[in-house]
């Protein structure tokens, strides 16, 4: 059993309705007055296809290339992939106050059964404040 992903996205809000996701404000960066910061409320959504049947996974949120975990993985989740013509599943997972310790790249990283499934990355630069 192998389950993959066809996208990983970071957006400000997202909604489901009738099974279809709207995602508002994608983004791939975060500019901070100063470090540490934080990134705010935000939302991390995965479609993620593979054999039908269920998995159990993790996000883990690592900085940069250190393969480092910044805060523990979050707690375990459920999906069920169910048959049909292409199966999938969608992952949704709420966000805030996760800590940015530096500027530079930071990853969130889906494991399911060990494998990294999605990953997604994200960039927290330094902007001095205008004025």
């Amino acid at each position: 059993m192998s389950i993959c992903a066809d996208y990983c996205l970071l957006c400000e809000a997202h909604a489901e309705s009738m099974g279809r996701h709207s995602l508002i404000n994608v983004f791939d960066g975060l500019n901070c007055p100063r470090f540490p910061a934080q990134l705010p409320r935000c939302f991390l959504v995965a479609r993620l296809r593979g054999d039908p049947g269920e998995y159990a996974g993790r996000l883990r949120f690592m900085a940069g290339s250190e393969d480092k975990d910044v805060v523990p993985p979050l707690p375990e989740i459920r999906i069920r992939i169910e048959e049909g013509v292409r199966p999938a599943a969608t992952a949704v997972f709420e966000l805030a106050g996760l800590p940015l310790p530096r500027e530079g790249f930071y990853s969130f990283v889906l494991e399911f059964e060990g494998h990294r499934a999605a990953e997604c990355e994200l960039i927290a630069r330094l902007v001095k404040a205008e004025g």
